[in-house]
Parts: structure tokens; C-alpha cells; sequence
């Protein structure tokens, strides 16, 4: 019987065929916008490219160009140097992700204390990176302010001093040094704290496990779990269909009766998830070329945990009163699920609460294991017991999810 009725669901969906690429096109649609925003490989860390301009030549310009080549700046922004024209022609092109120009004078206008202007060309078909270089360059305007600042005082007794011998006297270079030093000697438990040695830690084979992942490879295995709720939560609809098309009442009245449609119901949106799954980890690794590897074990684990979110869907949408009313009660729940649970922001990127609160939720401890399988870390007894919880308290939903139909639609008690 409940074969027969997955049968019949199958054939339905494939005969609709629109509605699957719809539902997989949905996720995947967010994966090529994150792909085009971050651009390049999943593989590699997003980097911006930065074009400058620097008509001025001082000590403060190449100081300001020199920023964005130290600590972890350097990994996100890649810099070249050009003329103003090129600098212009590169941008409106799309070749650069933003071109920077420092005007001339910007040195002597900075030491003077005035406020210099420094221009920003950013490309319009870019969102993210150039965001990042915008974002760069406020932190350093905000550092150099400071600096200033604090040095100001010395920084004017140098401007002062002429060229005359008497200038370059000893008690002149002491005041300047005793300038110098003492914003150091005030700032000096802020900018030098006390040393900390960090280690790593190792396998008890000692060899050091380093393993580096780009943005869009930690977070293409989210895709699953964000179609697992938005398409199953589309598929749970259908149960609503079944009761406009009078298949509760009919099935009533005949010798099977509806214990296992919902059951079947339940299965069969777990066989178009895998479908879905496996077509988007085979676009994920054979097209956007994201450092996934056992994608097929990774779309069956997806599909089989997705087992227990759909039923979970079925019994919500059978406990509203209307169909409107189990989209809008699937809605609150599945939204704020999406975006705790790692699907938007994955959870290597989130502060160490957020990271917690998302793994407080099922499709996040769902992500977490896909994860696993998907990088190719060694399987653990919490993969196979998740997927094995999923499984068993899908059941249960299901047969609760079962016994609310009849009621919904039969009135049956």
C-alpha cells in the first residue's frame, strides 16, 4: 500500500517536473550569488583587488600603500600601483574590485593637522570585496587620526626646526626624543601586552593536522541543509492538496484506508531530497569546483536525516487549521532555523555564542555531520547516531502527524 502510494506520488512530480528545478534552483541560486560575490575558486580565501593611484609620493602615501600589504590585510586585498587614467580605465572595466587615489599633498596636509581626502573608485558589479577595501581604508583613516594625535606634539617641533645649526642642538633632539617617548610610555600597556606563546595541538601521531578551506567550500554544505527546510517545507504542502482532491475521504471508505499516506507522503519527499541533494553537490564539485569529496555518501546522509525535518513539517502543516495557516506556522519556524542553523552563515565564521545557539538546533547538528562527510574527516559514532535519531523520531512524528490528518480531515478522534 504504501508503495503503491509513493508510486503515485512520484509520477505526479514527474509530471511536473518545473516544480523540482524551481525547488533545487532555489539554494543553488544563493550558491552562484555567493560565488559571484566572493568570485574565484571555493578553494581560496575571497580576495579583493586594489588598484592606487598615488599623485602625491610622501612618506604618508607610501606609509598608506604599505598598510595593505602587512598581517592578515595582505591575504584579503591584493594591490598594484598605477596612474590615475589606468587606475580609472581598470575600474570602469571590471578588472579591479576598486581604485584608490591619493591626491597630491596628502602627506604635508596629514603632518599639518589638516584632514586630506582620499578617493574611492569601487566596481559596481562587485558587492563584497570592494565593501572590504571601503572598510580597509576607514580603519586605517581612523588609525592614522590617532597616530597623529598621539605624535602630534613632536610632529610640529620637527616641522618647526629650520635649517640653521642652532636647530640641530642637543637639548632640541632631547625634547623631541622625550616626546616621542612618552605617548609610547603611556600607550605602552595597550600596544605591547605581555607575550603569549601559542601552540597547536597535535594528533597523538604528532603530525600537525592543518587543514584551510575558502568561504564558499564552508559554506556550499549549508545548501543542503537550507533546501532540506525550504523544500521540504514546499513538499509538505501537498498533504493539503490530497485533502482539496477528497483522496483522505476516498481512502477512507476503501479496504486500505489512510494509515500510510502520510508515511508515503513523508517518503516520497525523502527521495526527491536525495535527487535534489545529488544534483547540487555534483554541481557544487564538477562546476563551482568546491573541495568536496564523497558527495554521493553525503546527498543519501542528507536525504536520510531529512527524513525526520519533513515529518516534523507534515505534523505542522496537519496541526493549522488552513493551508495559509501551516505555510505561515512553517514559515516561523523554518526561517529562523535557516539562519541559526549555518545555512547563511556558516558556523566557522559566528562568535562562539552564536556558534553554540546554532548548534543548539536539529539542522545545525545535521550541517555539522555533513560536513564531516563531505571534507572527508573520519566518521564518528555522532554521525551514524544522528542519523539514526533523525530516523527514529521521524517515526514518531510521522505516526502523530497521522493520527492529526484524520483529524484534521476525517474528524475522526
Amino acid at each position: 500500500m504504501i508503495l503503491d502510494f509513493i508510486k503515485k506520488d512520484l509520477q505526479r512530480h514527474a509530471r511536473d517536473p518545473v516544480a523540482l528545478i524551481l525547488w533545487a534552483a532555489i539554494p543553488l541560486v544563493v550558491a552562484i550569488l555567493m560565488r559571484a560575490a566572493f568570485g574565484g575558486s571555493g578553494g581560496h580565501v575571497p580576495q579583493a583587488s586594489l588598484v592606487i593611484a598615488d599623485q602625491d609620493g610622501s612618506f604618508a602615501s607610501q606609509f598608506l600603500r604599505g598598510a595593505f600589504g602587512q598581517g592578515p590585510l595582505a591575504e584579503l586585498v591584493v594591490v598594484s600601483e598605477a596612474d590615475s587614467a589606468h587606475a580609472v580605465s581598470l575600474a570602469a572595466d571590471g578588472k579591479v574590485s576598486a581604485a584608490l587615489f591619493i591626491p597630491r599633498g596628502f602627506g604635508s596636509d596629514y603632518l599639518a593637522g589638516k584632514t586630506p581626502t582620499l578617493t574611492l573608485l569601487k566596481n559596481p558589479s562587485e558587492t563584497i570585496l570592494p565593501g572590504i577595501v571601503e572598510e580597509a581604508i576607514a580603519v586605517l583613516a581612523d588609525g592614522g587620526f590617532y597616530l597623529r594625535e598621539l605624535f602630534g606634539r613632536p610632529i610640529r617641533t620637527i616641522r618647526g626646526l629650520s635649517d640653521a645649526a642652532d636647530a640641530r642642538t642637543d637639548s632640541v633632539s632631547n625634547e623631541i626624543t622625550s616626546e616621542i617617548q612618552l605617548p609610547f610610555q603611556k600607550a605602552s600597556p595597550y600596544l605591547f601586552p605581555p607575550v603569549v606563546r601559542v601552540g597547536t595541538l597535535q594528533e597523538a601521531s604528532g603530525a600537525a593536522q592543518t587543514r584551510t578551506f575558502g568561504f564558499l567550500t564552508l559554506f556550499f554544505p549549508g545548501i543542503l541543509t537550507m533546501s532540506m527546510l525550504f523544500v521540504g517545507q514546499a513538499l509538505a504542502v501537498d498533504v493539503w492538496s490530497e485533502h482539496k482532491l477528497g483522496t483522505f475521504r476516498r481512502l477512507e471508505v476503501s479496504p486500505r484506508g489512510t494509515r500510510g499516506l502520510v508515511l508515503a507522503k513523508v517518503l516520497t519527499s525523502t527521495l526527491v531530497l536525495w535527487m535534489i541533494f545529488e544534483i547540487l553537490l555534483m554541481v557544487g564539485r564538477y562546476l563551482f569546483r568546491v573541495e568536496l569529496e564523497r558527495i554521493h555518501l553525503a546527498a543519501l546522509y542528507a536525504a536520510v536525516c531529512g527524513f525526520g525535518v519533513l515529518a516534523a513539517l507534515h505534523l505542522v502543516m496537519v496541526l493549522a487549521r488552513t493551508e495559509n495557516g501551516g505555510t505561515v506556522l512553517c514559515s516561523l519556524i523554518v526561517m529562523p532555523l535557516v539562519f541559526l542553523g549555518g545555512s547563511f552563515f556558516p558556523f566557522e565564521t559566528l562568535s562562539p555564542t552564536m556558534r553554540a545557539v546554532g548548534l543548539a538546533t536539529p539542522n545545525g547538528q545535521i550541517l555539522v555531520q555533513i560536513k564531516r562527510i563531505a571534507f572527508g574527516d573520519p566518521l564518528t559514532p555522532a554521525v551514524w547516531i544522528t542519523a539514526l535519531g533523525c530516523v527514529v523520531v521521524g517515526s514518531i512524528i510521522v505516526w502523530l502527524a497521522s493520527l492529526q490528518a484524520r483529524r484534521r480531515f476525517l474528524g475522526a478522534s
